[in-house]
């Protein structure tokens, strides 16, 4: 049985100026039942300067080969009954997320098989994701994968994250897991503030972005639903051209 109920990764790479805050955020936590696991894939700079002394937080240093595989990691280590992966510059919305989070989990019996999600806030903007997920909602798109906290145990029974995938391994996780037959529950809330600026963000990764989108599709929906998928997305862009 896990002793502590959250896990809290925070995978760093030459993240002096942004992990701190990352960091901050967590431990100003009114709910004080996690542990923060700082995954380090060998920073040159000062980011592990940047990780105050704190009982509940662990650094492992290790090589990885991007972020996933640092993820998949850290996912070994992990004693917590639910893992969330905040990126450097990532903070939790407000310091109630874990203990609202935790309540709901409660008050439902979860075992740790579960995936919880909330919404997110960019930009100074809420994005608030669907009450109910169905195979149309993942087709299109996943979830912010920084407002997701994944069971466990269902992650070790799931592997973690596929290498095969540079940019688009958490949305193929996601989808895994939908269609394993995961359970997926909209706690209602904020969870994140997402800094933005990612590698699926930049200019130059939005073409393998698609391309790996697309090896998803055609590994886990069928031939109709990609092409519904297509369809739709012509249409959006036909809109857009149109109101330009």
């Amino acid at each position: 049985m896990n002793e502590t109920f959250f896990s809290v990764i925070v995978v760093s790479l030459n993240a002096e100026a942004t992990i701190r805050a990352t960091i901050d955020s967590i431990l100003d936590q009114v709910c004080r039942d996690f542990e923060i696991i700082v995954k380090d894939g060998g920073s040159a700079d000062g980011t592990l300067m940047q990780v105050p002394v704190d009982s509940r937080i662990r650094v492992i240093q290790k090589t990885d080969t991007s972020i996933y595989d640092a993820m998949n990691q850290a996912i070994e280590y992990a004693q917590g009954k639910f893992l969330l992966f905040l990126n450097c510059g990532d903070t939790l919305a407000d310091t109630n997320v874990l203990a609202d989070v935790k309540a709901f989990s409660e008050k439902r019996n979860f075992a740790g098989r579960e995936v919880m999600y909330g919404d997110c806030i960019m930009h100074g903007k809420l994005l608030p994701q669907p009450n109910e997920l169905d195979r149309k909602h993942f087709i299109k798109e996943g979830l912010c994968h920084q407002s997701v906290f994944f069971g466990n145990a269902l992650l070790n029974d799931s592997r973690g994250y596929d290498l095969a995938f540079m940019i688009c391994a958490d949305y193929e996780l996601l989808v895994r897991l939908f269609i394993m037959g995961a359970k997926f529950y909209h706690v209602g809330r904020p969870v994140c503030i997402y800094q933005g600026g990612g590698v699926s963000e930049r200019w130059e990764n939005i073409a393998r972005v698609r391309r790996e989108g697309d090896r998803v599709r055609r590994r886990y929906f069928t031939f109709c639903e990609r092409a519904y998928y297509l369809m739709e997305r012509i249409r959006r862009r036909i809109t857009r051209m149109a109101h330009c």
